[in-house]
């Protein structure tokens, strides 16, 4: 994130651990998000992960600063409805 001058800052709530998971496919999310955020973020953006507990879960967020997939929609002409599958037809 730093050598593509990318902010990456990440916080936990204090009552977030522990968790039960499975790790191996978490951790494979959680690297396609963030790479994902990553790919998607101008020099000079910001990508933030962040975690709380939630529902009797952990909800973790992944934003960031870049154009975002409804923006590259709109771009394309498409308006995608909430819910509705983004990309070719």
């Amino acid at each position: 994130a730093s050598r593509q001058g990318i902010a990456l800052q990440g916080s936990a709530a204090v009552n977030v651990d522990p968790v039960l998971m499975d790790t191996q496919r978490i951790g494979r999310v959680l690297n396609n998000l963030i790479g994902n955020a990553l790919r998607h973020t101008p020099a000079g953006g910001k990508v933030e992960v962040r975690a709380r507990r939630a529902n009797g879960g952990v909800e973790v967020n992944v934003c960031d600063s870049g154009e975002g997939i409804f923006s590259r929609a709109s771009i394309e002409g498409k308006s995608p409805a909430a819910g509705q599958p983004v990309g070719p037809d």
